[in-house]
C-alpha cells in the first residue's frame, strides 16, 4: 500500500468515524438520554446528548 492510499485510508476512515459519531449522538438527543464520555485524565463523566449535540454540531433538538 503506498503513502497516498494510506493517506486517503485514514481520511476515509476518519469522515466514517465523524458520521458514525453524529448519528449515535443525534439519535440519543432525539431520546433525550445521555451519554458517557471520557475525559483526557482517565475518567468518565455523563453528558446530555442535546447539550452535546448543540456544543459539538450546533444543531438542536426541539420536540
Amino acid at each position: 500500500m503506498s503513502e497516498a492510499e494510506r493517506v486517503e485510508f485514514r481520511q476515509r476512515l476518519r469522515e466514517g468515524l465523524n458520521r458514525s459519531r453524529y448519528k449515535l449522538i443525534r439519535e440519543k438527543a432525539l431520546r433525550n438520554e445521555t451519554l458517557v464520555e471520557g475525559d483526557y485524565h482517565g475518567g468518565v463523566r455523563e453528558v446530555s446528548a442535546r447539550d452535546l449535540l448543540k456544543r459539538v454540531y450546533n444543531e438542536e433538538i426541539t420536540l
